[in-house]
């Protein structure tokens, strides 16, 4: 054990005499690496002790990130932060193909030739608008077709099957649109190989990009009618409402269109299962009542939602707002104070492919049982972005993690990235990230949230500024557990941290890593046996406290030995002023 209270006091004189010159939110500070490197120097390590291979199945494919996160970690806090940056400063369509790229699926042009022209017979005011979207997902759908090519019918219908059922992997969730028997993890895996997910991706920025540029399109127009009218463009059915209240309960439109009113939706729209589907909702306080599989769903294909405005409520099953089962979802929401709730993986949930949610701002709700909010599985990639207000976040309440516990479920939520655990190696795991922009937010959560990973995932949280409470009850707040790592940045603001139990705030476990960044704001960290800065069983837990007079309710910096090798927590609080027994940097043999 190491003591660095003396040292730690000096440098916050001089790092307070400097301000935030360099303070970058894309990226970790000079001065927080300087801290990190100085207390693994207390430890007689380096950073560059930190970049190794930390796997003991070496042979198994992971994405550059999955690698980069247990073995580069000041690299990897690099990436994740520019690409959170980048979720919340811009455009996020400027990043899917980056984001999926680095999450193991390539994105690439459309370089097939175009299909012959369908059949019209809507009104010229309408076809101009929607032409150009129907002809590029009829350009998406030959992509779709082409990546699939390999697989037959029947191998199709069982991932439609399997894979939502192996995704979720609890029989307590059902999925109204399985009727067949599924198959095991290791078979979906194998069948998977043969798809071209980067024809997929491809397809997915696409009819995003096509979606977009029609929103614009039908504002432009000022129709004003009211009812609902039926069209084929391009060859693809199509639904439009007008500005009045209107009940969508259609199961068959590709294409949804609803220029305004406080709508009902009851059916299947924006959702694309071996095609794509797109949903445009341009005003109005909405009520999407929506079963398994709707607004914003891609499996084997793409869906894509839009809502322009009003103050809405998304409530659903399972598979819903931002999710992409070997395909594409993405649900995009403008302003608004918005309430969202379903049972299971949605509202950013990835597998073999992206699930977005977007939210411009507004103080929102989020509610789910189990995986989402920014959660991924195999080669996938879920994210959440909220880019302002007083947001609530709450995972949880539908599946009991036992025997851990007879009382505690699973939350698997709020930048949650996990695989499929076998000690012969098993199947890697996806990325789950839940970026939030600005306001007082909330995050509630039991076990396998805020920033936690399992069996060679990554799972990440970052808070740009607000005054945050992040509560949970275990594996949460930077808990990076087996094989696997995890990142949390909250870059401004008072926050609380607090754990009912333990492993949390920056635990790296069995070849874990973890790495936890405040960066500023007066601070209050509680749990009943976590400790910020934690290694254990060859794990690796980084905990950095930039600014603040902050306070610790237990003794940080933590290693223990296990099979025959070190871990390593490391603790560092660089400013000082904090109100703890003890600061350390601490390593055990």
């Amino acid at each position: 054990m190491w003591d660095t209270r003396g040292m730690m006091r000096r440098r916050a004189l001089v790092w307070g005499l400097l301000g935030l010159v360099g303070v970058s939110w894309g990226q970790l500070t000079e001065r927080e690496v300087q801290g990190l490197s100085d207390s693994l120097y207390l430890a007689n390590f380096t950073l560059d002790d930190l970049k190794t291979e930390r796997s003991p199945f070496r042979a198994m494919g992971v994405s550059d990130w999955v690698r980069d996160g247990m073995g580069d970690p000041v690299k990897q806090a690099g990436v994740l932060m520019e690409s959170h940056r980048v979720a919340i400063g811009g455009d996020a369509r400027v990043g899917f193909g980056a984001l999926f790229g680095a999450a193991g699926i390539r994105s690439a042009a459309f370089n097939g030739s175009v299909p012959p022209a369908g059949t019209t017979d809507a009104p010229e005011p309408v076809v101009g608008a929607l032409l150009p979207l129907a002809q590029d997902m009829a350009r998406a759908d030959l992509m779709i077709r082409e990546a699939f090519a390999k697989l037959s019918a029947a191998d199709q219908r069982v991932l439609v099957e399997s894979l939502p059922t192996l995704a979720i992997g609890q029989s307590r969730v059902k999925l109204g649109f399985v009727r067949g028997e599924t198959v095991s993890v290791a078979r979906a895996a194998q069948l998977m190989e043969s798809v071209d997910l980067d024809k997929i991706a491809a397809a997915g920025v696409l009819v995003e990009l096509a979606a977009r540029t029609a929103v614009v399109s039908l504002r432009g127009l000022k129709l004003d009618f009211v009812g609902k009218r039926r069209y084929v463009v391009n060859g693809l059915p199509v639904v439009v409402a007008g500005i009045g209240a209107d009940l969508h309960d259609e199961t068959d439109a590709r294409i949804t269109i609803d220029l305004g009113g406080n709508d009902l939706y009851r059916g299947r729209h924006g959702a694309g299962v071996g095609y794509s589907s797109v949903l445009i909702d341009l005003a109005g306080d909405d009520d999407y009542r929506v079963p398994d599989l709707s607004v914003g769903t891609g499996i084997l294909g793409v869906g894509v939602a839009i809502d322009a405005g009003g103050n809405d409520r998304f409530s659903g099953q399972s598979l819903n707002f931002g999710c992409g089962i070997a395909g594409v979802g993405i649900l995009s929401k403008s302003g608004g104070e918005d309430r969202y709730e379903l049972i299971a993986a949605g509202q950013g949930f990835g597998m073999f492919g992206l699930g977005m949610l977007l939210d411009s701002g507004g103080d929102d709700l989020y509610k789910i049982g189990l995986l989402g909010q920014g959660a991924g599985r195999t080669k996938g990639l879920g994210w959440l972005v909220d880019r302002g207000g007083d947001d609530v976040y709450q995972a949880g309440g539908l599946v009991v993690n036992s025997p851990l516990f007879d009382d505690v479920h699973y939350s698997q939520a709020q930048g949650f990235g996990f695989g499929f655990r076998d000690d012969a190696g098993g199947v890697p795991g996806g990325v789950g990230m839940l970026t939030d922009g600005a306001g007082r937010d909330s995050y509630l959560a039991e076990t396998y949230a805020q920033a936690a990973s399992y069996w060679f995932g990554i799972g990440s949280l970052y808070d740009l500024s607000g005054n945050d409470l992040y509560r949970a009850h275990h594996y949460a707040q930077g808990s990076a557990m087996h094989l696997t790592s995890a990142f949390l940045f909250d870059l401004a603001g008072a926050d609380a941290y607090v754990t009912q139990w333990g492993a949390a705030q920056g635990i790296g476990h069995d070849y874990g890593l973890a790495l936890f960044l405040d960066r500023a704001g007066n601070d209050v960290y509680a749990s009943q046996d976590a400790r910020p800065g934690t290694g254990v069983s060859n794990g690796i837990g980084i905990f950095i406290e930039s600014a603040g007079a902050d306070r610790y309710a237990t003794t940080p910096g933590f290693g223990r030995v296990a099979r025959a090798m070190m871990s390593l927590g490391v603790f560092a609080d660089l400013e000082g002023g904090i109100f703890i027994q003890q600061t350390s940097a601490m390593m055990r043999r």
